[in-house]
């Protein structure tokens, strides 16, 4: 396993002169077309966390239409692009951005929605960086302007996600989950999770992980979920070699 290559695949737009992605299938061919770039053939291992985890159902789906041999593995996300607390406006967004960021705490994730949409005066994105520690914004090298199109992107794609609506099956889905942000565990599991059912040809491994949905990459949880997807990932591995 440790010798096989790594890619990660980021949304359009963060780089100068970038157009972002005006469609959920623009963003899904893009990013097929991108793995068959770096790597004409499989077989590929689509891990997808987060926004990610939808993302990486139609992605294997083109690829397996390709004749491809594809396995996907979704890191605590549902298959559909649903936000828990709604429909995401401006502020919902930088909200969440800012929150996974770890600008705000959930506390302030919680309470300050009504404020910034009730207060006129007050432009969300700005008071959210204003809130933002300064030691944070230093690490991820970030400036109000970068922020503010960071905010732009990340709404571009809430706003594409929400007309995809997933169908079709492929081989095979493993779910890493873990705390979601809010609710309890069991329900999540229940009735937005256990939805992958519906899209694997063979019966989904759910695998519980240590942590928070918007934290399970943090440092003090990271070692442990590295340890857990690695040996998940290399049972695939081993599995696809005997079936040669």
């Amino acid at each position: 396993m440790d010798e096989r290559p790594i890619y990660a695949l980021r949304a359009r737009g963060f780089n100068p002169n970038e157009k972002f992605f005006e469609s959920f299938d623009e963003l899904v061919s893009t990013y097929a077309a991108a793995i068959k770039q770096y790597q004409p053939h499989g077989p590929y291992y689509i891990a997808g966390y987060s926004y990610g985890g939808p993302v990486s159902l139609p992605v294997a789906q083109t690829l397996e239409a390709m004749g491809e041999k594809v396995h996907v593995l979704v890191i605590d996300a549902p298959p559909v692009i649903e936000h828990p607390r709604g429909k995401v406006d401006r502020v919902e967004s930088a909200l969440m951005l800012s929150f996974f960021l770890g600008f705000i705490d959930k506390s302030q994730l919680d309470t300050l929605g009504n404020y910034l949409r009730e207060s006129e005066d007050i432009n969300p994105v700005d008071y959210l960086f204003s809130l933002a520690p300064t030691s944070r914004i230093r690490e991820l090298g970030q400036d109000l302007t970068t922020f503010k199109h960071w905010n732009d992107l990340a709404y571009g794609l809430s706003q594409i996600g929400g007309s995809y609506k997933p169908k079709g099956s492929v081989n095979d889905i493993t779910v890493f989950y873990a705390q979601p942000i809010w609710g309890s565990k069991a329900d999540y599991f229940e009735t937005m999770l256990k939805k992958w059912d519906k899209y694997s040809r063979s019966p989904v491994w759910y695998i519980e992980v240590p942590g928070e949905h918007h934290t399970i990459l943090n440092p003090e949880f990271v070692d442990k979920f590295q340890e857990i997807f690695r040996s998940e990932l290399s049972k695939m591995v081993s599995k696809q070699g005997a079936e040669k």
